[in-house]
């Protein structure tokens, strides 16, 4: 549980960052952002790979949440309750700060744990052809 809510922190954490960095609200102040990435594209690089590294952390969430909610036990279905709930409202929060780009980034993180999961069954698969 603890490596949950690290990676949790993390992928809030590097959201919360890009979201409060990119501004959304009228198309000026974000063709202003824009230029100054184009002037300093250090920004820029920090900014993408903020934006990478919450939207992977977010997907990793997802296919853990699903994976706790596939192979049930009394303990990790409580366990697995809490660390829903709890995504959910880190992700809540970030909706509430912008909610133009949690809903870019979210389909991402969704299609990327979507796709992790699928990944884990063929690995698995593979390892029990063999054996």
């Amino acid at each position: 549980m603890f490596k949950r809510i690290i990676a949790l922190l993390i992928g809030y954490l590097s959201l919360y960052t890009v979201v409060n960095d990119i501004p959304t609200a009228s198309y000026d102040e974000f063709m202003q952002w824009v230029s100054s990435l184009i002037l300093n594209p250090f920004h820029f690089v920090v900014s993408s790979f903020l934006a990478l590294i919450g939207v992977i952390a977010y997907g990793i969430m997802i296919k853990t949440v699903i994976a706790d909610f596939k192979h049930r036990s009394t303990q990790s279905l409580l366990v697995g309750i809490i660390y829903c709930a709890l995504v959910l409202v880190s992700m809540f929060s970030l909706y509430r700060m912008n909610q133009i780009l949690i809903l870019i980034f979210l389909p991402c993180s969704v299609i990327y744990g979507i796709i992790s999961l699928s990944q884990r069954k063929v690995i698995e698969r593979e390892q029990e052809g063999a054996e």
